[in-house]
């Protein structure tokens, strides 16, 4: 997901050259149309990149489902991903414990 959020950072910079691009473009005393091209290639390839992060964004948390219900399937109460974070492991054994030994006092 971090690849993601740098990615969408990257797209509004190149949102920004895009624009300062085009502006160029119009207002040179004749209209530049290399220069035009350049910010529409600019945009095109920021689209592109946001794209590619997206679906692969998407395909690892698909894939985190696909494993999460293949473990819960086979019997798993709980499901952790990787890093396991110290806080959610406790949570968990928090909770198989209250279930085996009643509330904690």
């Amino acid at each position: 997901m971090g690849e993601l959020k740098t990615e969408r950072a990257q797209a509004d910079v190149d949102q920004r050259r895009t624009i300062t691009a085009f502006a160029d473009a119009i207002e040179a005393s004749t209209f530049d149309a290399s220069r035009a091209a350049e910010g529409g290639k600019i945009r095109v390839d920021s689209a592109e990149r946001v794209r590619a992060a997206v679906v692969d964004a998407l395909s690892k948390i698909h894939a985190m489902l696909e494993d999460e219900r293949a473990c819960r399937n086979a019997g798993a109460d709980e499901f952790l991903t990787k890093p396991v974070k110290l806080q959610d492991l406790a949570l968990v054994i928090s909770r198989h414990m209250t279930k085996k030994n009643g509330p904690a006092v």
